[in-house]
């Protein structure tokens, strides 16, 4: 992973050069280099509020919620109308097991981007675990037709309109959900934000 950073800032020091080379490292499956180089990318352009927010997502997919969530509260400060930084900020909160947080950050995205299918995934499941389980299929049918993928489909499935999280298969689940890598908290500096 050290060594793909070094190579990727061998070849260029822009923010763009940074942030697209973390985007190729999250597709071919390296965690580590995908959030160092995106950090990288915040470093070159500290004031971009794209790089910001795809490192906090970065950081939220492989397990540094906790350390996401001061960038995406900055960014929603700054732009408390961005459906994206409130579905990221109600992602990170949901890993985090704060359900209340993350319900009134992915309401607040989907107020404002009704066709934000990640955002109506997360509420969804959100309300399905509560077991408020009404409407349930008619939401993730609505997320499938906006963001067809393996995970809705697998979702809509196990839901089937029948008694919510009860009968959801976690097995097939789980083949799904983007497997986090966990590394030490000290592995990189997080670049300081103003």
């Amino acid at each position: 992973e050290i060594a793909i950073i070094k190579s990727v800032m061998a070849k260029g020091k822009d923010a763009d050069h940074f942030g697209n080379a973390a985007v190729l490292c999250m597709l071919q499956g390296h965690a580590q280099a995908a959030i160092g180089l995106s950090m990288k990318a915040v470093q070159a352009a500290p004031t971009d509020a794209n790089w910001q927010n795809n490192m906090a997502s970065l950081l939220t997919q492989y397990g540094y919620a906790e350390q996401a969530i001061p960038v995406l509260q900055k960014l929603r400060n700054e732009m408390d109308d961005n459906s994206t930084v409130l579905n990221n900020l109600g992602q990170a909160w949901f890993t985090l097991g704060e359900t209340d947080s993350a319900m009134k950050n992915l309401s607040a995205a989907i107020a404002i981007n009704p066709d934000n299918a990640d955002a109506t995934i997360s509420h969804t499941i959100i309300e399905e675990t509560e077991g408020k389980n009404a409407g349930v299929i008619e939401k993730y049918k609505k997320a499938m037709a906006q963001s067809p993928d393996g995970f809705t489909e697998t979702l809509l499935k196990n839901s089937s309109g029948q008694n919510g999280i009860n009968n959801i298969d976690f097995d097939k689940l789980k083949q799904d959900i983007t497997i986090y890598a966990y590394f030490p908290k000290d592995w990189i500096e997080i670049p300081q934000l103003s």
